[in-house]
């Protein structure tokens, strides 16, 4: 299947099942986890000790929800993203994550 319909797929399911709120307040805890690092609130190594687990079983079969959503809220799923992308980079992650957090 190609990237459209695979979206057109999992926006189904979400909707379906009405999935909308409860994705929404959990891609919302992960957006402040990542704020707090950026902010030097919370420790980000620990936090991508802590967090990267659940993130990455969110983001992998929602990543095409993201996207949608993403073209009408641009930073709707950033925190999310920003766990995984960073966990498997090399970039500094303090950096990135203040980035991500803007």
């Amino acid at each position: 299947a190609d990237e459209k319909q695979l979206a057109a797929a999992v926006m189904k399911i979400v909707q379906k099942e009405k999935l909308e709120t409860d994705l929404a307040f959990m891609f919302n805890f992960f957006d402040t986890v990542v704020y707090c690092a950026a902010k030097n609130i919370c420790d980000p190594d620990i936090i991508l000790d802590l967090f990267y687990p659940s993130a990455r079983e969110l983001y992998v079969p929602f990543y095409q929800y993201i996207q949608t959503q993403q073209n009408s809220f641009n930073e709707f799923g950033v925190g999310v993203e920003t766990l995984v992308r960073l966990k498997n980079s090399t970039a500094p992650k303090l950096t990135v994550a203040n980035d991500a957090a803007k």
